[in-house]
């Protein structure tokens, strides 16, 4: 029985260190992004003078914006739903080895990698699905970004000063910025 529980508390912490790299595949496809995005951003900023600052220009200025945010949340989730799929496949099996081993005797019924990733998405997260967690980021984090604008122009902010708001500072690691937020739900995400 010592045995089993060392080969099930082996595996536990090998599913976080694969927990640990979709986790860093998905941050560094958001960084890829978020410097686009950025750049966008600001020169969309810049473009926008106060005394023509509208409602309907600001939403047509983000519109480049929000395509590249919603692009960069595609390919996160689409990379994330890869990983579900192979950890789903490995975890199937597995299991299946683990009862084999443990029981040798019992005959076990046998879940494909399909079913095993199916019943996982199924399975909700917090109130959620995880492809409805996945589907309200990207919306969120445009409506955030969009509030930081409108804020901004309202409260007389440069330019830079709006994008800090955003993004944040280099000197907290960009901790600091609204759209830090949805980094962490993407990571929770990813981990669970």
């Amino acid at each position: 029985m010592a045995q089993l529980l060392d080969v099930v508390v082996r595996h536990q912490i090998d599913l976080v260190q694969y927990s640990n790299g979709v986790v860093r595949r998905i941050i560094a496809i958001l960084n890829r992004a978020d410097a686009e995005l950025f750049a966008q951003l600001t020169a969309a900023l810049d473009a926008l003078s106060p005394e023509s600052y509208t409602v309907e220009r600001l939403e047509a200025m983000l519109a480049g914006v929000r395509m590249l945010n919603a692009d960069a949340y595609a390919r996160a989730m689409g990379e994330l739903e890869g990983a579900a799929r192979e950890l789903a496949g490995e975890e199937a099996g597995w299991m299946q080895s683990l009862y084999r081993t443990a029981a040798p005797a019992v005959n076990f019924a046998s879940v494909t990698a399909e079913q095993a990733y199916v019943a996982a998405m199924a399975r909700p997260f917090q109130g959620r699905l995880l492809r409805e967690w996945a589907a309200s980021i990207p919306a969120d984090r445009m409506t955030r970004i969009r509030d930081a604008v409108r804020m901004g122009y309202l409260e007389g902010q440069t330019v830079s000063q709006v994008a800090h708001r955003i993004r944040g500072t280099r000197a907290l690691g960009y901790a600091d910025g609204i759209i830090e937020i949805d980094r962490r739900h993407a990571e929770t995400i990813a981990r669970s």
